[in-house]
């Protein structure tokens, strides 16, 4: 299958990744071909079900990507229907701090609004804008946790399969919640193994050597006990939910990937798209080092 930069794949939804790869390289093998025919244009619109326009098109867009360096570029937030609301949800999160609960900006907005006479955003509203809000040096006190350091884990909107069976895809991960940042994290098909969760402990040891306990939610299984202990570190507590400590450090969203922090506890209807893990892998790497967000690897 045809490489797009994980930059660019990055500004896809995962929805349209495979299709994206499948177009690519139709395009590329016509420029290559070097014959810009009627023709041949006409054959190879008709390969990927486009117009000889929606073709052109997308032969400058190919073009413009294959000259492209620059690091993942953010896409705009969607225009929302009501944006008297969303405006109004987002100055009560911004008012609310990075500290504060969902609820806490709720109860913010309906301040707000009583305030001005006006009507409340609703409780999506408010619950979008508080999603694209980090927590950062906040995420101890949003999540009224006193240590230093904890281990957590979360679905993605994607399906992968590593070698198995399609499996949800799994992100899991050490953070740092003095300034809420990763320390170390892996990504999986499913729930991460014992092998997986033994790496990532190792890379991360250096740094939980420094309080010899850690914060693990619910998402990590019982096993992960035994992986703390060989390497001196204590479970500080396990009563976090799964997912919550991840959607707070980085927000609902991996640039266009969602976050299903409840998937691994309750399941869900969602029928996340399949990917290739090496695309998501590559995506997700992307985001990290353009936004700032780990301090250090994958654990690999």
């Amino acid at each position: 299958m045809e490489q797009i930069e994980a930059a660019r794949l990055a500004e896809l939804p995962t929805t349209q990744w495979e299709q994206a790869k499948e177009r690519v390289a139709v395009v590329r093998r016509y420029l290559r071909q070097g014959d810009t025919s009627m023709h041949a244009v006409t054959r190879h619109a008709h390969e990927i079900g486009l117009g000889r326009g929606m073709f052109y098109r997308l032969v400058k867009v190919v073009k413009a990507w294959d000259e492209c360096k620059e690091p993942v570029r953010p896409k705009a937030p969607r225009r929302p229907t009501d944006v008297a609301s969303a405006l109004l949800a987002r100055e009560a999160v911004d008012l609310a701090g990075p500290a504060a609960t969902l609820e806490q900006a709720i109860a913010r907005a309906v301040e707000l609004a009583t305030d001005r006479g006006t009507i409340p955003p609703s409780e999506r509203a408010v619950r979008g804008a508080y999603g694209r809000v980090r927590s950062g040096r906040a995420t101890r006190q949003r999540l009224k946790l006193p240590g230093r350091f904890a281990i957590d884990a979360t679905a993605l909107e994607a399906t992968v399969a590593d070698g198995h069976a399609p499996a949800i895809a799994v992100l899991t991960a050490v953070v740092d919640m003095r300034d809420g940042m990763l320390v170390a994290w892996r990504l999986s098909a499913g729930e991460a193994d014992a092998a997986t969760l033994s790496r990532l402990i190792d890379v991360s040891l250096p740094d939980l050597l420094a309080t010899r306990a850690i914060t693990v939610s619910s998402a990590l299984p019982d096993g992960i006990g035994p992986l703390l202990a060989r390497g001196s570190i204590e479970i500080a507590e396990r009563r976090m939910a799964g997912g919550s400590i991840l959607k707070a450090v980085l927000g609902s969203k991996i640039g266009r990937i969602r976050l299903l922090p409840r998937y691994l506890s309750r399941g869900s209807d969602v029928k996340p798209p399949v990917v290739q893990f090496d695309d998501l892998h590559a995506v997700i790497t992307e985001i990290f080092a353009a936004e700032g967000i780990a301090i250090g690897g994958d654990g690999t």
